[in-house]
């Protein structure tokens, strides 16, 4: 039995690989609607009700696209890419971890 696990922990990571080369070589192509900007190739699988998506290298997050036809059977769902957050340095304008006394 240990000897099956041992080829069992062997293959994850192959087989991982071997998922993403396909979905990055083979999947569907993904832009941003907004920007135009070219997000890569992935590979979209539902799964129990949920959307499992391989091969993604940025941060996305799903939007409903507006129609022009009003239909809810059947909504396009878009990826936008998540913009990276811009946090102000805190550290370089006081001393302290906490904020000053008044």
């Amino acid at each position: 039995m240990r000897d099956g696990a041992r080829a069992i922990r062997w293959l994850l990571p192959v087989g991982k690989t071997a998922l993403l080369w396909f979905a990055r070589t083979f999947g569907t192509r993904l832009s941003d609607p907004r920007t135009g900007e070219s997000i890569g190739r992935v590979l979209i699988v539902p799964w129990k009700g949920k959307l499992a998506i391989f091969g993604l290298t940025k941060a996305v997050r799903p939007e409903f696209v507006p129609q022009t036809r009003v239909t809810y059977a059947r909504q396009d769902l878009a990826f936008l890419v998540v913009p990276e957050p811009n946090y102000p340095n805190v550290r370089g304008q006081h001393d302290s971890s906490y904020s000053p006394k008044s």
